[in-house]
């Protein structure tokens, strides 16, 4: 597990990635904000199906599903679920930037790896 760093500019880094109760998941840093990922196998009640038709409480809902990640740390036929941290009140590191700087963001939630990973367990536990 490798701990969220937040960052001007965009990236790709996986912090954390595993199995939970027989689903795999991804954590990952796209630098200026984490998101989750939760993959589905072939079967799944929820495999195929769109984000908004998935009955899943997670952080200001899920904002993913799709068959595939741009960066897909695990390589498989999974349908995958996922949500973002770049929310209203969720540290987003973009705002680091010397012509933003007008936006305070200071108060907002830096979130810990472990913490996301908690999230992830908390939605794999629903599934």
């Amino acid at each position: 597990m490798k701990e969220m760093f937040y960052q001007q500019t965009r990236g790709v880094f996986v912090l954390d990635k595993g199995i939970n109760n027989g689903y795999k998941y991804a954590i990952i840093s796209y630098g200026t904000h984490p998101c989750c990922y939760v993959f589905l196998p072939k079967g799944h009640k929820y495999y195929g199906k769109n984000y908004d038709d998935i009955d899943i409480d997670c952080h200001y809902g899920l904002t993913f599903s799709e068959d595939d990640l741009p960066y897909n740390p695990l390589q498989n036929d999974d349908w995958i679920i996922g949500w973002d941290y770049a929310h209203c009140g969720d540290y987003y590191g973009i705002y680091e930037m010397k012509e933003l700087k007008k936006f305070d963001n200071s108060k907002d939630k830096k979130w810990t790896t472990k913490e996301l990973q908690q999230e992830v367990f908390d939605v794999i536990k629903q599934l």
